[in-house]
This record gives C-alpha cells, sequence and structure tokens, in this order.
C-alpha cells in the first residue's frame, strides 16, 4: 500500500535500461520492508526502457514513473529522484543492480535503533563476483572522524555499496553537493556524510553492482571534466573539497590532517595511473575486437 508519508524512499534514475531494469525492479518490489516510496526517473530513453516502467508502475501503486521530456544528464537525473523524495530515509538504485530482499530491512532497523549513525548498508561485490566471498566489501565507518576519513581513502575504489546505502535524508538536505557535476562526486557526498555522522554496514542483505555504469564504460570521464587542470589532476575537485572540509574540522588533530593530505596526493597518482592502465586496456579490447571481425569476414 502506498502511503502519503513513507518512511523509505528509493530513487531510481534510468536511461535505455531495457537489458536490466525488469531484475532491478524486482529485486526493489519484493523488498522484505513495504512501505516503500519507488520513484522512477526515466531520462528520455529511446529504447524500451519507458514501457517497463510503465508496466510495473500500473502494478504496483507504490511506484511512481517520471519520464524526462529531455535527457538532464546523469547527475541531474540523480538529483531529481532525491529531490522529489517524501521518505524519511532515502536510497538511490542504480538501474543496473540487484539488492536482496531483506536489504531495506536490515538496514531501517539499524538506523531507527542507532540515531548518531546517517547511513547504514549492507556488504556488496559485482554481480560476476557473487560466488567468491573474498570479493565482499565489508567495510564500515564506526570509528572517530579521522579513521572513518583514513578508512574510506583506503578503500574508496569500492565505496559504491557506501554511496548506494539507506541514508537519512535530513543529513543531506538541501546541499547542491548533489548535481555537482566533476569526477568523483560520488566520493565527495560520502566524505560529506562522514563529516555528519557514522556509516554502518550490517551483515544481513546484499547490494549486487552492475558494470554498466559510467566508472566502467570507454568514456569515464565524459562530460566531468570542467577545468583544464583536471586532464592533468582528475581529482582535483575531490582534492579541493575534501582539504577545504577537513581543514576547520577540530575533531581531527594537525598531525592527523597531515596524514590525510598526504594519503590525498598519492591517491591522485594512483587514480592517474589507473585512469592510464584503463586507457590502455580498452584500446587492446577494441583491437581485439576489430581483429576479430576481420577474421570472420575473411
Amino acid at each position: 500500500m502506498a502511503s502519503d508519508n513513507p518512511i523509505v524512499s528509493i530513487g531510481i534514475p534510468v536511461y535505455n535500461s531495457e537489458k536490466f531494469i525488469s531484475d532491478t525492479l524486482n529485486s526493489i518490489v519484493s523488498q522484505s520492508y513495504k512501505e516503500l516510496e519507488i520513484i522512477i526517473s526515466d531520462n528520455a530513453s529511446t529504447d524500451a526502457t519507458s514501457e517497463i516502467c510503465k508496466s510495473y508502475s500500473e502494478r504496483d501503486i507504490r511506484i511512481k514513473y517520471v519520464r524526462q521530456e529531455y535527457n538532464l544528464g546523469s547527475d541531474l537525473n540523480f538529483k531529481y529522484v532525491f529531490d522529489v523524495a517524501k521518505g524519511e530515509f532515502f536510497m538511490w538504485h542504480a538501474a543496473h543492480h540487484l539488492r536482496s530482499h531483506d536489504y531495506v530491512e536490515k538496514n531501517i532497523i539499524f538506523l531507527k535503533n542507532n540515531p548518531l549513525y546517517v547511513a547504514s548498508g549492507s556488504p556488496d561485490c559485482f554481480k560476476d563476483e557473487i560466488n567468491d566471498p573474498s570479493k565482499l566489501a565489508f567495510f564500515s565507518f564506526d570509528g572517530n572522524c579521522y579513521n572513518n576519513l583514513k578508512c574510506f581513502l583506503n578503500n574508496c575504489w569500492r565505496s559504491h555499496g557506501i554511496f548506494y546505502s539507506l541514508i537519512r535524508k535530513t543529513t543531506i538536505g538541501s546541499t547542491e553537493l548533489i548535481g555537482w557535476k566533476c569526477i568523483a562526486q560520488d566520493w565527495i557526498l560520502i566524505i560529506y556524510l562522514l563529516l555528519k555522522g557514522k556509516i554502518h554496514r550490517v551483515q544481513e542483505g546484499r547490494l549486487l553492482l552492475g558494470r554498466e555504469g559510467q566508472s566502467n564504460s570507454n568514456v569515464p570521464f565524459d562530460g566531468l571534466i570542467n577545468k583544464k587542470i583536471e586532464h592533468f589532476f582528475p581529482l582535483y575537485e575531490f582534492t579541493l573539497y575534501f582539504i577545504k572540509s577537513i581543514s576547520f574540522e577540530n575533531e581531527i588533530g594537525v598531525v592527523e590532517k597531515i596524514n590525510l593530505y598526504s594519503i590525498i596526493f598519492w591517491l591522485n597518482i594512483k587514480y592517474k595511473i589507473r585512469e592510464g592502465i584503463n586507457v590502455i586496456l580498452r584500446a587492446a579490447q577494441i583491437t581485439a575486437n576489430n581483429l576479430f571481425m576481420r577474421k570472420d569476414k575473411v
């Protein structure tokens, strides 16, 4: 049953997701916690996504389907589902992700019983890693501010499950960070949350990540580079935000701040190296595919 005052809102930004949107929506509508508001924002899809989402909204009154008149861009589409959500708790859900049926239930129980925590999530891994327990990300942020920030910087490459966790909506409020178009905007939001409180990871439930997102595409930085310096320093905006945010944080000592700055420095170097490796791997894959196609023609 739909409610005018839902406890939990789930925002699902979609675009040309016909291949996996049915499985995704099945994992959401089958949640054991039923008091949900499910918001689908279709970013002017050109495939069958619209028809599939409409059919689900006709069968489940909890689903609010909105088709945008034109493509807003992924950042503003994510912002839209957050802005219109009415729930006390909010969760983004990507169109290519899956969740276990108990995900919402287990995490809302934790948040209701632990008011000092701003968010809670379950262990996550990529869909193709589900049979390898060593790939599950279990880390959480239950310590002091410094240790939580350090833990994030050391695990930022696998922080998808934190961004897609269940969040107290008032913690984010009207911040302009949502919809900010830059590289690592999800990391920036996580840092914002960590400066507001702790983030837990319950042991129950699972989030299965798809590999169809922009970060795994052939153009991971498409439309995200706004300044020339970002061509050489991709994490410029994230680094600037991080330094400004912790500089006047009284809970973090001077030595601890210096340590965090040094981690950020090396993180930028690692990011640039990963970018270079990914470019080479993508070029090699394209070359291999072209050779394969030529053989087929011969």
